[in-house]
């Protein structure tokens, strides 16, 4: 049987850059690979087909797709794994194969890949704690998110705003809906001047719709590992920060 080289796996033989990887004959072998960059952030995925032909010799089918907006890397990763199912319904050799096996260098997809199949369904796509698994939704496609920017030059920084169940003035700046568990997912920053946050940016979870680009009065909750806005109390006006309606 004849090997082909992997340039997406990370673990190296002695004396080499790349790990050799024997092909499954009577297999539809999937090599994926997804990845972004900062400064826009945007995302790309990588698709390699290989079969064996009748002599033993691998036959290579390379797909390079479109790119995504402010996607993350391990969103990369998974929709490389969704797009080349996907592709594998409609490649020529798939009814001549018995099997078809994906390779992906990707921790996040392996080690949660059996999650997805049993355990996340059950639990209506929650963690232990009760915290969305936002990559859930990957398996219809990438969120729609509607995205304003920051006033201030501090970077987004998870847990950097603690639950304690208090209320403050926020600016949402970017709008997240996710279908799975109904729900939204905000980034925001803290415009309460005498809250000891004041400035900084985080993530939030809630019912609740809020747009990207308004300012609100809101109380939250008081669990660390599963933030959430539980109650919007005013919209507040943005140049004046006057009172603007009840929700």
């Amino acid at each position: 049987m004849d090997a082909i080289l992997s340039p997406d796996n990370k673990k190296k033989q002695k004396g080499s850059s790349e790990r050799t990887i024997a092909l499954r004959d009577n297999a539809l072998n999937i090599f994926t690979d997804g990845s972004s960059l900062p400064h826009p952030r945007r995302g790309g995925i990588g698709i390699r087909f290989v079969t064996t032909d009748a002599a033993g010799d691998a036959v290579v089918d390379e797909r390079c797709l479109p790119g995504y907006a402010s996607a993350t890397n391990n969103q990369m990763e998974l929709m490389a794994c969704i797009k080349a199912l996907e592709m594998a319904h409609d490649h020529p050799t798939l009814e001549a194969v018995k099997e078809v096996w994906i390779y992906t260098d990707s921790m996040y997809v392996t080690e949660n890949v059996l999650n997805a199949m049993f355990a996340w369904p059950k639990s209506k796509w929650m963690n232990r704690s009760g915290r969305p698994v936002e990559k859930g939704v990957l398996n219809k496609a990438l969120r729609i998110t509607t995205v304003r920017r920051k006033r201030t030059d501090q970077s987004v920084q998870v847990a950097s705003v603690k639950m304690e169940g208090q209320t403050m003035s926020v600016r949402i700046i970017t709008d997240t809906y996710m279908r799975t568990q109904k729900l939204y997912k905000y980034m925001y920053e803290v415009l309460s001047e005498s809250s000891r946050y004041f400035g900084k940016s985080d993530y939030i979870y809630s019912e609740m719709l809020l747009r990207a680009g308004h300012h609100y009065e809101v109380r939250v909750n008081s669990t660390p590992d599963n933030p959430r806005i539980v109650e919007v109390l005013n919209e507040i006006d943005r140049i004046s920060g006057a009172v603007v309606g009840n929700q």
